[in-house]
This record gives structure tokens, C-alpha cells and sequence, in this order.
């Protein structure tokens, strides 16, 4: 069995208990479902409150100022320390972002192992590679995360597996060990602390996937050894200035499952809700509400209200 953690936001609202039935339905194996918010979001799964944790948005806040990314980085750590925190995980625990809507039936784990993606985003067309912005894995850890281990498993992918996505098995045992191997190479500060401090506050060059991914490579490479193919995108066609962004409206899934997609992610910023704006939008199509009330949610011009800041 496994355990399902969402990190939340009130502009996340648009997707949820979508995102939540869609677990149900699809993700097999799952023993219980935990939203992790300031406040209470649904009804539809369990909560863990934010305050639980030992570091919130002010915590980032004090360290890098007031910059755009910080709701970026705060993510980052909720994911990292929830298998952590929130009490009774499973031991293997799937982070899942509450854009990701499944269609298709799926499994994370083999036994007591995860399943990794061989797969990547299909609207992308390729791996990502490293989120590193002014070296920052190397300075988190530069015996773990060294030029030639981020070269060899992200810029090569000799192991075949796209870190980079949004329903991600933890091992909470692995957690604690890379959190203290980076704590002991530091000699003071808490993990959350080091990596906000390692980060550039400026730039999205950070992943907490790369970053696990990276210390199994080198810690725990054992773990590594089963995967998955499963058919996943963005929601959107093409890249670019002709990209299209689509709404997780009833046609638009119907047209992905029917094409054998698994998940599709619906990302809120693709339709331009942003953690400064979302209280004037309406959260599925990301028009204001008064223009959707009045013609209704559609995709027509998405992508102009993803580029408008």
C-alpha cells in the first residue's frame, strides 16, 4: 500500500478534488489521500496543516526576501519533509501535484520498491535537464552531487528515468539519510535551511526530484530497479508561441483518456492563476470570473493569459 501527500494552495482549488478523484479511481494501491495546506481545502481527503512543519512561507521569506519563486522553493521542502512529518507514512510514499489528473490505471510501486518513469513529457519531447542555477546541487552536497554524476544521469540519462514529474515515489528512510548527510557536510543548519540558502532565490533551478534522484544514484542505487512507460503530458500542444493550453473541462480529459493518456497535468500558471491573482479568476480556465460567468470556461486565449504576469 501507499500514501498519497498533495501539497496545496487555495488557487489549487480548480483541479483538486479532481486530482483526488482521479487518485481514487486510478492509482492503485492507495491507503490514504493527505492534502498539506494552511488551511483546510476539502472534504474529499485528509488534511495535514502546514504548521506542522518547521519552516512556512515567512521561513522563506527571511532567508531569500521577497521574490516571485518563492512558493517554488516553499513546495520543494513541503514535498521533501511531508513523508517526514505527517505521522504513520507509508514508507514509500507518491507526492503528486494537485494539477495531475489521472485517466488510465497506474501502479508506482513493485513490492517494496518504486516504479520510476521511463517516460517523459510529451508536449515537452524530451528529458528535462538539470535545474541547477549557479551550481546549486554542488553546493548542497559537491561529493554527492558532482559534474560528473548530474552529467551521467540527467544531461546522458544512462539509467533511462525522467526524474522530472509530477507523481513521485518518496522512501522516507532515503529522505533522512540524504537530510543528514547535507546537514552533516554543512556542520550547522537545518536541511531547510541549507537549501534555501544554497538556491538562487532569482531563478527556477532547483528540483527536488533531480536532487533525490541524484542521492539514490549515488546512495541507493538498488532502488532503482523497476520502471514504468506510462503516457503523461502537459496540458497543452505544441511549445513555444504556438503552444495551446487546455482546461481540465469534461471534453478535454474524455479526448486524453480516450487517447490512452495516464495523467495529464493542468498546471494553474498555464492558464495564468498565480498565487497573486487567483482570488479574481476563475480557477478552471483562468479567465476573470465575471468574463466566465458571462461566456462560460473555455480555452480560447489561455495561452495569452499564461504570458500576462
Amino acid at each position: 500500500m501507499i500514501d498519497v501527500i498533495m501539497p496545496a494552495h487555495p488557487k489549487d482549488l480548480g483541479t483538486l478534488d479532481l486530482c483526488i478523484e482521479s487518485v481514487r479511481s486510478y492509482v492503485k494501491d492507495v491507503r490514504r489521500i493527505i492534502v498539506v495546506s494552511n488551511k483546510k481545502l476539502t472534504d474529499n481527503a485528509e488534511w495535514f496543516n502546514l504548521d506542522h512543519f518547521p519552516f512556512d512561507g515567512d521561513s522563506v521569506r527571511k532567508i531569500h526576501g521577497s521574490w516571485p519563486k518563492n512558493g517554488w522553493f516553499l513546495m520543494q521542502l513541503i514535498k521533501f519533509y511531508a513523508p517526514v512529518v505527517i505521522p504513520d507514512i507509508t514508507q514509500q510514499s507518491l507526492s503528486c501535484d494537485t494539477d495531475c489528473i489521472f485517466l488510465n490505471p497506474v501502479y508506482f510501486t513493485e513490492g517494496d520498491y518504486p516504479r520510476w518513469s521511463q517516460t517523459y513529457d510529451l508536449a515537452k519531447g524530451k528529458v528535462q535537464g538539470p535545474l541547477n542555477a549557479e551550481r546549486f546541487m554542488q553546493k548542497l552536497h559537491p561529493e554527492i552531487y558532482t559534474d560528473g554524476i548530474i552529467t551521467e544521469a540527467i544531461d546522458r540519462n544512462v539509467y533511462n528515468i525522467e526524474s522530472q514529474i509530477a507523481p513521485y515515489v518518496f522512501d522516507k528512510s532515503i529522505l533522512k539519510s540524504m537530510m543528514k548527510d547535507i546537514e552533516s557536510y554543512h556542520k550547522e543548519g537545518k536541511f531547510w535551511e541549507i537549501f534555501l540558502k544554497c538556491s538562487d532565490r532569482s531563478k527556477s533551478g532547483s528540483s527536488e526530484h533531480q536532487i533525490y534522484f541524484l542521492y539514490c544514484v549515488q546512495k541507493y542505487r538498488d532502488i532503482l530497479k523497476y520502471s514504468h512507460r506510462y503516457k503523461w503530458s502537459i496540458a497543452c500542444s505544441k511549445t513555444g508561441s504556438e503552444q495551446v493550453n487546455y482546461i481540465p473541462d469534461k471534453k478535454t480529459l474524455d479526448r486524453f483518456k480516450k487517447e490512452n493518456y495516464h495523467w495529464i497535468a493542468f498546471q494553474s500558471h498555464m492558464r495564468g492563476i498565480r498565487t497573486h491573482n487567483y482570488k479574481e479568476l476563475c480557477l478552471i480556465c483562468g479567465k476573470p470570473k465575471k468574463q466566465c460567468i458571462d461566456t462560460g470556461c473555455d480555452n480560447a486565449n489561455a495561452r495569452q493569459r499564461e504570458v500576462v504576469k
